[in-house]
C-alpha cells in the first residue's frame, strides 16, 4: 500500500502524474492581466484592418527552442483610419517543446485577422494571445454577443461592432455572420 490516501502503488502514481499534468498545466496557461475595453483598442489604433495570410514561412530558431512565423498579407477591408502603403507581416512562435505556452496563435492562410496598428505602416504585427489582433469571425461574434447579452458591457464596443458589421469583403468570406446585420 502506498502512503498516499491508502491507495495502491500504480494508482497513486496515476494520480500524482495526472495532478502533476494538470498544475503544469496551470503553470504554462497564458496570463494576460485585466480584460482591457476594446474601445481603448479602437482608439489607440491609427488604423485598423482585416488581413489575410496568403503566404507563410516558418524562421528556424534551431537551439533556442521556438521557431518564428511570419505570414505575408493581402488586404480585405480598411475599417479606420488609412490603408497602409506597405502591409504588415503577422508573426508568431512555435515550440518544439511538448509544454507550449497558450499565448503563442496559430496563422492560417485564408483566414481573415483584424488587425489593430499603432502606426499605419507598422512593419509586423505579432499575433498572441494578449494582444488586441483577432480573427474576424470570432471578433464579430464576440461583440455582437457581448453587446446583444449586455452581461459584460466593459468587452462590447459599439464602435467595433459597427465597423465589424461594415466590413464588405470579410463578411462576404463568412455568409453565416451576414444574419446579424
Amino acid at each position: 500500500m502506498s502512503i498516499l490516501c491508502g491507495m495502491p502503488n500504480s494508482t497513486s502514481l496515476l494520480f500524482v502524474l495526472a495532478m502533476s499534468l494538470l498544475r503544469s498545466g496551470e503553470l504554462l496557461a497564458c496570463t494576460c492581466g485585466e480584460p482591457i475595453d476594446p474601445d481603448l483598442f479602437v482608439d489607440r489604433a491609427k488604423s485598423i484592418i482585416i488581413a489575410t495570410p496568403n503566404r507563410v514561412e516558418v524562421i528556424d530558431k534551431s537551439g533556442v527552442g521556438t521557431d518564428a512565423i511570419i505570414a505575408s498579407v493581402i488586404l480585405l477591408d480598411v475599417l479606420k483610419g488609412p490603408s497602409p502603403d506597405v502591409l504588415p507581416n503577422l508573426t508568431t512562435e512555435v515550440s518544439d517543446s511538448n509544454y507550449v505556452s497558450s499565448c503563442h496563435r496559430s496563422i492560417a492562410i485564408g483566414r481573415a485577422y483584424v488587425l489593430f496598428l499603432e502606426e499605419v505602416n507598422e512593419p509586423s504585427v505579432h499575433f498572441g494571445a494578449c494582444m488586441p489582433h483577432e480573427l474576424f469571425e470570432v471578433l464579430r461574434v464576440a461583440q455582437e454577443r457581448s453587446c446583444a447579452e449586455r452581461s459584460e458591457p466593459d468587452r462590447c464596443s459599439h464602435t467595433l461592432l459597427k465597423m465589424l458589421r461594415q466590413a464588405d469583403v470579410a463578411n462576404e468570406k463568412y455568409p453565416a455572420l451576414t444574419t446579424w446585420r
